[in-house]
This record gives C-alpha cells, sequence and structure tokens, in this order.
C-alpha cells in the first residue's frame, strides 16, 4: 500500500503541474524558465547538467537595426553578461548564418563581446551560452547585417593632346547609378564617362560611390594634358621690286626650333647661325628660337670673337649667354714669282726687294689685290691694239670659323643653289612671279595655318619707249596723233604738258604746232624713255563762201558779174563749167539760181 501512494502522490503532481502551465520548461532567444515550477522537478525533465533558466543573454551594435555596411568592414557586437539559474559555469560561442536555420560556431569566437571583419555578404549573428555536459545551446537575439556591394575601381582611360585639341579622359566602366569623387577637386564626370573641368597637367585619382554610400578604391592617377601649342602664322615681309633689283622676302617671325613648308615647293630655310653655339640650351615648354648677336664673320674678326646667345621659349622667356668664336685663316697664300734683270752697279753690286720679284701673289685675306700685269699686241694694219690682263683675281673662298671649346667648323660657303631662308629670315631662291604660302613647325610636329600668299617679283619691266603716229590736218579737220603701242596700264606723260590720252590711245588737247616728247611709266614707277618730237597741225583754212554781184542787162549791154570777195590766192570752181575769174571780175556765162521765199504774211494766210 506505501508503495502504491506514492505512485499515486507523484502522478497527482505531474497532473497538478501540468495544469497549472504548458511552460513547466520554456525557451527563448534570452531564457529558459518554468512557471511555478518545483526546482526537484524541473531538474528532473531538464537534460542533466543544464540550467533551469539563462536570461538577459542579448547582443547589440552602436548602428541603428537593420545594420547595413559595405562589403568588407567590420562590425562590433556588445553582449551583456548573462544571469543564470542555478548559477553554473558557462561559455560564450558566438555563431554566424548566411542562410535562414543554419548556423555555424565562429572559431575563435568565445568573448562575451565580439567583431566580425571582411563581411563580404549578408549575415546574421548571435551569441549562445554553452555549459559543461549540457548539449543544449542558449542563444541570443539574432541580429542581421545586410552587405552592400563595392563599387569596382574606375577605369580612366586617356586620349594624348594634338596640335588641334586638349587631351581627355574618360571612364571606361562608367556607371550612371554611380557619383564620382576626385582627388584634388574639380574635375566632374558627364552623362557619357568624359571627364571635364580637369586643370591641365594636374594628377588626379577618381573614387565611386553607390547609392549605399559604398565608395571604390581609388584610380590609377592620370593627367590631361593642354593642346599642343601651334606655332605662329609666319609673317613674310616682301620688299618690292625697284627697276634695278628684284623683290625679295623675309619670315619677320622666324624661329629656328620651327620648319618651314613652302606651297608651291621651292623656298626652303636654312638652319641658323646661332644653333652652331648652343651647347644645349633648354626649356621646359620647349625652345622657340636661337638668336646670336653676330652670325656673319670675314678677314677682320680673324682670333676670338664674342657672341651673345639668346634663347626664347614658347611663353616669351628669354635668357643669354656668351660663347667665344675663334675665326682662323688656314688657307695659304699663293706666291706667284716672276723673273727679273738687273744691272750691276759700279761697284758690282745690284739690291733687289721681295717686290721685284713678285709676279702678283695673292692671299684670301690679303691687303690688297696684285697689281694687275697687262700684255698689249701692238697694232698692225688690219687690226687695232689689244691688250690683256694676264694674272686675272683669284676666287676667293670665305675662310671656315672654327668654334671655341666644341670642334665644331661651320662653312661658312654659302648655300649654292635652292631657295632657303637665311639666319636673319630672308628668302632666297624663290621663283620670282611665284605665290608662296609658308607654314611652321614646331618640335612637336604641330604646323600651323598658312601665311598669306607672297610674290617675289622679278627686275619691275621698263615700258617700251612710246611710238607716236601722226595724221596731218586737211580742210575738213586738224591733225591728229595716236601712241601706236599704247597700253592701259601705263601713264603718260608729255612734254610740255597739257596733252593726254584716251583709251584708244588716241592724244589729245595738244596746242596745234608745238613740238612734244611723250614718256610711258607703268604701274612699278619704271619710266620708258622719251618718243621722238611730234606735232600736231591745226585744220586747213577753208576760204570764205564766194559774193557774187550781178548786174542785170540792159537794152544795151548784157549782164556781168563779179566776185565781190574775190581773193587772187585762191582758185574759184564753176558749176556748171565754163565761166572763169579774171583778176578783176568773172567772164563767160554765170548761171545763178536765186532761191523764192515766201514772206510770213503769205504763210499765214494760207494757214
Amino acid at each position: 500500500m506505501k508503495i502504491m501512494a506514492t505512485h499515486l502522490v507523484i502522478i497527482f503532481l505531474i497532473i497538478t503541474h501540468t495544469g497549472f502551465s504548458e511552460n513547466i520548461i520554456s525557451t527563448g532567444n534570452d531564457f529558459y524558465s518554468g512557471t511555478n515550477k518545483s526546482p526537484n522537478l524541473a531538474e528532473a525533465l531538464l537534460p542533466e547538467g543544464c540550467p533551469t533558466e539563462v536570461t538577459n543573454n542579448l547582443i547589440s551594435t552602436s548602428s541603428p537595426d537593420p545594420v547595413t555596411i559595405c562589403s568588407g568592414e567590420s562590425v562590433s557586437f556588445a553582449g551583456t553578461e548573462p544571469t543564470i539559474t542555478p548559477a553554473t559555469d558557462s561559455t560564450f560561442q558566438w555563431q554566424d548564418s548566411t542562410s535562414s536555420g543554419t548556423w555555424e560556431n565562429i572559431p575563435d569566437a568565445t568573448a562575451i563581446d565580439y567583431t566580425a571583419t571582411n563581411i563580404i555578404e549578408t549575415t546574421w549573428f548571435r551569441r549562445s551560452v554553452k555549459f559543461v555536459n549540457c548539449t543544449t545551446d542558449y542563444p541570443s537575439n539574432e541580429i542581421e547585417v545586410t552587405v552592400n556591394p563595392i563599387p569596382a575601381t574606375p577605369t580612366v582611360s586617356t586620349t594624348d593632346p594634338t596640335c588641334a585639341a586638349p587631351g581627355s579622359a574618360s571612364i571606361t566602366n562608367y556607371s550612371a547609378a554611380y557619383s564620382y569623387t576626385f582627388n584634388p577637386s574639380g574635375p566632374a564626370v558627364n552623362a557619357s564617362g568624359n571627364i571635364t573641368g580637369a586643370t591641365y597637367g594636374t594628377d588626379y585619382t577618381v573614387t565611386a560611390t553607390n547609392s549605399a554610400l559604398c565608395e571604390s578604391a581609388s584610380s590609377d592617377p592620370f593627367a590631361i594634358e593642354n593642346q599642343y601649342q601651334t606655332p605662329t602664322i609666319p609673317t613674310v615681309s616682301v620688299i618690292p621690286a625697284t627697276c634695278d633689283d628684284p623683290g625679295s622676302a623675309s619670315i619677320t617671325n622666324y624661329a629656328a626650333a620651327n620648319t618651314y613648308t613652302f606651297t608651291p615647293s621651292g623656298p626652303a630655310v636654312n638652319a641658323s647661325d646661332a644653333a652652331d653655339i648652343d651647347g644645349g640650351s633648354t626649356d621646359n615648354t620647349g625652345i622657340a628660337s636661337l638668336t646670336a648677336s653676330q652670325t656673319a664673320f670675314d678677314c677682320s674678326h680673324v682670333g676670338p670673337n664674342s657672341v651673345t646667345l639668346t634663347v626664347e621659349d614658347l611663353d616669351g622667356n628669354t635668357d643669354q649667354c656668351t660663347a667665344n668664336v675663334t675665326v682662323q685663316d688656314n688657307i695659304n697664300p699663293t706666291a706667284i714669282c716672276k723673273n727679273i734683270t738687273v744691272s750691276l752697279d759700279a761697284t758690282g753690286n745690284a739690291t733687289i726687294s721681295g717686290a721685284d720679284v713678285d709676279g702678283g701673289s695673292t692671299d684670301n685675306c690679303g691687303s690688297s689685290p696684285a697689281i694687275p700685269i697687262v700684255s698689249v699686241i701692238p697694232a698692225t694694219c688690219d687690226d687695232p691694239d689689244s691688250a690683256s690682263i694676264t694674272n686675272p683675281p683669284t676666287a676667293v673662298c670665305q675662310p671656315t670659323i672654327q668654334l671655341d671649346g666644341s670642334g665644331t667648323t661651320i662653312d661658312a660657303t654659302p648655300i649654292p643653289s635652292g631657295p632657303a631662308v637665311n639666319a636673319s629670315g630672308n628668302i632666297t631662291g624663290a621663283t620670282y612671279g611665284t605665290d608662296y604660302t609658308v607654314t611652321a613647325t614646331n618640335s612637336t610636329l604641330c604646323e600651323s595655318a598658312s601665311s598669306d600668299p607672297f610674290t617675289i617679283e622679278n627686275q619691275y619691266q621698263t615700258p617700251a619707249i612710246p611710238t607716236v603716229s601722226v595724221i596731218p590736218a586737211t580742210c575738213d579737220d586738224p591733225g591728229s596723233a595716236s601712241i601706236t603701242n599704247y597700253a592701259a596700264a601705263n601713264t603718260y606723260t608729255f612734254t610740255p604738258s597739257g596733252p593726254a590720252v584716251n583709251a584708244s590711245g588716241n592724244i589729245t588737247g595738244a596746242t596745234y604746232g608745238t613740238d612734244y616728247t611723250v614718256t610711258a611709266t607703268n604701274s612699278t614707277l619704271c619710266e620708258s624713255a622719251s618718243s621722238d618730237p611730234f606735232t600736231i597741225e591745226n585744220q586747213y583754212q577753208t576760204p570764205a563762201i564766194p559774193t557774187v554781184s550781178v548786174i542785170p542787162a540792159t537794152c544795151d549791154d548784157p549782164g556781168s558779174a563779179s566776185i565781190t570777195n574775190y581773193a587772187a590766192a585762191n582758185t574759184y570752181t564753176f558749176t556748171p563749167s565754163g565761166p572763169a575769174v579774171n583778176a578783176t571780175n568773172m567772164t563767160g556765162q554765170l548761171t545763178v539760181e536765186v532761191p523764192i521765199y515766201r514772206t510770213a504774211s503769205l504763210i499765214a494766210s494760207q494757214l
């Protein structure tokens, strides 16, 4: 009976506790507990070695929930000290999960707090409390860490500058979803990924930031270079031709660092002599020109000469240095001897000097030419005298110039052929009358625009002497004159002044009976010699109309007539023929027709 009673009590207790609560032993994220439970009964129901209650097992972060980071960043978790009933030795184990419900222990993460590093995907974290001989985990609350990707590092592609445009740069993996930050600040990126607003020559890096504010690593450094500097358009100064000399041209802004290209080809630019004394001048932007204070040397400069070199860069800055140019005369004189005959004096001696046997020796730097030796051939009955110089002058070349310290020689002989530009920028060798343009090319192969066209003209042509043709005067018209080789492009000057020439070459305005000469002047003001003298005569004078006085016939005498303004110097012609005029009157038959005029009254009556 006793045994049975005991069992009844146990059964009763079980039934009673079951009725009190369905949480005899409850579990949760932060605690295990029972309600109105008997410790002995809880211990009997829990696994052996496990506590009856774990509370205050919480973890947190300093970031707001939910936690959002960029890939690769770290998150620090702070854990509370849990309350364990009954007090039992425990340990911590931090766990993570990248998929719902699957938890992995984090190696070596057994402290009360934990910092997760290099998180590259969305992950959940919790902390479990563990007990010896207890297989049940007591996990804390879970914290989700959402990981946003980091944008790819921007890849910057640069384009080199040209003579026509500056360099450029673009982000080849550009995304409109990102914002871009440059270091140093200044540039921006347009919708095509092109970089604008950069300062030329400055090194930049750029990062990309997405909408989650995750920033990429910095790009490789890059710089955008400015447009190469194009040479200034060559300015060609043309000296007009005159009646005595052809024209010439020079490039007034000549720069030795440039090359010059002529259109059409023909002229060229030779190297400036200043380059011969340049020992390696440098500049950060490029050298525009080298100028020497002296470039021409002759025999008077034999020995050391101080020459100043001026260097100008592309920005107009200048610097100078001085070089010693030593001029050497390395050409030997030419000795020419002549045989002489001398007579001994009374003492049996004779004295001569070097000049007595000098047959005309020469030297390129001699003080004066040799005395000419003239050979005369006597006249004969058939030919007059003739003479020749048997020691004609010897052609002498300009000496060689030896530069001090450099071992470089300058051949001072002018270039024998081909147009060129000398050290002063003067253009030589161009074909007269040809239109040229010229461009300048610098060391970066940038070519300027073409210069204005220019032409070098040959010596001006003097007009032909005017040829004047004179037409004699007649009874009806005065004489006239014209220039048969008239050219409308010429102007004509008469001596004495007064006449002029019309567009047909006819001469007008001359005073009759005056002797004139005329010269022609063309547009270049070259004037011809004077024409042969010429005179234009006035129209011959026509006699006055004869006035005939008729005496009527009478019963005694026939009628008669006379020319009342008779002039013996004239001859008189009758129509019809027959009558004649004597020295005082007319003889023969004279028929005179008298016109009949109506009076004003008769005309009026007929109206």
